[in-house]
């Protein structure tokens, strides 16, 4: 009798039993076959991976990366889960060769590795090492759920999870993404290009060499083109915000496949829920994603704004209202769609009883708005104030219920689709494009207040006058 274990793989049996195992058609006695000659012999698992990686496509495309890129593209087939009980025991030596072998070793041998990569991750066998591709660069307050000891510069491998139950953890990508976890989440690097989020909330921070990077969740596959953007997920469900740039976004429908792109841009910010439905999400405050480089950091001091939404009917728009805890300064980001600032209109600086007010980041879109009426809640008796274009009437709802205090803000206008060359300036009295004057009331710990629309009745396409903004301190102190 033949020793199975013992029995040489040669060319055309190895290429039979694959084509059998991919049909569904090898035997229980094949199957054993085929599972113990890989085992034993690591010669025939090289010429395995190495025959698939010669096809003419293969190689055209990982002609500049060689190794690396044929590892990764080897890992799509075996993803790499913390949770499996699959041991690294083996390794390949990988190489293209000068010349591509004869053609009857190309295509029908693609389908071959991907019989053998099922085969042995079923045996718990990978044919390649996870790589460093990451390192811990910044912890706040971390606990990890599972106790994995982790500290800053801490090197992290693919396939590596995170599963961090409270604090901020900060991950720095070799080829320069920044990720900032906060806790409780459940994160994993899939490879210097890929992760998957969970649980939890993220910010991503991608830089000019990692256009591309991709973060997928239970409902949505998030692909940046040069971006900084959010990522929440609890359950199902998926909350994307884009900071800057623009992201696609793929949502997962109910038979598990991915939809067609959504771009998002800078200000825009969506939840996917289950079956792939997207809704807009109408605000969002700096405590709810971790900011890198920096940790969450927020005003120690109770929020004052409570809360911002306004009657845009859902889908009309995928912009969002930001709300800055505490976080009115020089060159603070004015509007989420624009890289405008807010500053005092001389070297004197901002009027001291603004500095450290909650505002609200609007989009200054809806300056085009007809009927737009915005609805703040207040979380504390606040003094409430309205920083107002005056290049435009001044609107009655404004006039009526708000005190012109007499005092101006700035605001340095930074590049826009009209004016692309513009640049900001830094610091107080900078680059001043435009003076807002600043509207004065009094509200209620509890209370809504109904601001807007501008005051042009009917704005066309032609108006270029800015939107309106809000900012409020605590009058209970």
């Amino acid at each position: 009798m033949t020793d199975l274990g013992n029995e040489p793989m040669n060319d055309d049996r190895s290429h039979e039993l694959a084509r059998s195992f991919l049909d569904g058609t090898l035997d229980a006695a094949g199957l054993e076959q085929f599972r113990r000659v890989l085992l034993a012999d690591s010669g025939s698992l090289s010429a395995l991976v190495q025959a698939a990686v010669v096809d003419e496509s293969l190689v055209s495309h990982f002609k500049k990366v060689r190794e690396e890129a044929i590892r990764k593209y080897l890992l799509a087939f075996v993803r790499l889960d913390s949770d499996s009980n699959f041991a690294v025991t083996q390794t390949v030596n990988l190489r293209i060769p000068d010349a591509p072998p004869p053609r009857r070793w190309r295509r029908s041998w693609i389908t071959g590795i991907l019989a053998a990569s099922v085969l042995l991750a079923a045996a718990g066998l990978y044919f390649f090492v996870p790589q460093d591709v990451a390192m811990v660069t910044q912890l706040v307050d971390a606990r990890m759920s599972d106790g994995q000891a982790v500290h800053v510069g801490t090197r992290l491998r693919e396939g590596q999870r995170l599963e961090v139950a409270e604090g901020f953890v900060e991950l720095t990508f070799d080829r320069g993404t920044v990720v900032a976890i906060k806790g409780p989440a459940d994160f994993q690097i899939l490879t210097d290009m890929r992760a998957t989020s969970r649980r939890g909330r993220i910010m991503v921070d991608v830089g000019e060499r990692s256009t591309g990077f991709t973060v997928e969740t239970p409902s949505a596959n998030i692909v940046d083109w040069g971006t900084k953007f959010g990522v929440g997920v609890q359950g199902e469900e998926t909350d994307i915000v884009v900071f800057d740039g623009i992201v696609d976004l793929h949502a997962r429908g109910s038979s598990g496949g991915l939809k067609q792109p959504k771009r998002l841009t800078q200000g825009e910010a969506l939840r996917v829920s289950r079956g792939g439905e997207l809704h807009r999400i109408v605000s969002v405050n700096d405590s709810e994603f971790p900011i890198p480089r920096l940790g969450n950091v927020v005003s120690t001091s109770a929020p004052v704004i409570a809360s911002v939404k306004d009657n845009v009917r859902d889908g009309a728009t995928n912009k969002c209202y930001r709300v800055i805890y505490g976080g009115l300064k020089e060159d603070a980001q004015a509007y989420v769609d624009r890289s405008h600032q807010w500053n005092g209109v001389t070297s004197a600086g901002l009027p001291r009883f603004l500095i450290g007010a909650d505002y609200v980041m609007p989009f200054n879109e809806d300056k085009r708005v007809h009927g737009l009426q915005v609805t703040v809640a207040f979380a504390r008796d606040a003094n409430v104030y309205v920083f107002y274009d005056g290049r435009t009437p001044t609107p009655k709802w404004l006039a009526a219920g708000f005190e012109d205090t007499g005092v101006e803000i700035g605001l340095d206008e930074g590049p826009s689709m009209s004016l692309p060359d513009w640049t900001t300036g830094v610091g107080a009295g900078s680059s001043i494009d435009t003076r807002f004057r600043v509207w004065k009331r009094v509200a209620k710990a509890g209370e809504s207040l109904f601001l807007g629309p501008r005051g042009v009745e009917h704005p066309s396409a032609s108006v270029t006058k800015a939107m309106f903004a809000v900012a409020a301190t605590a009058s209970d102190i």
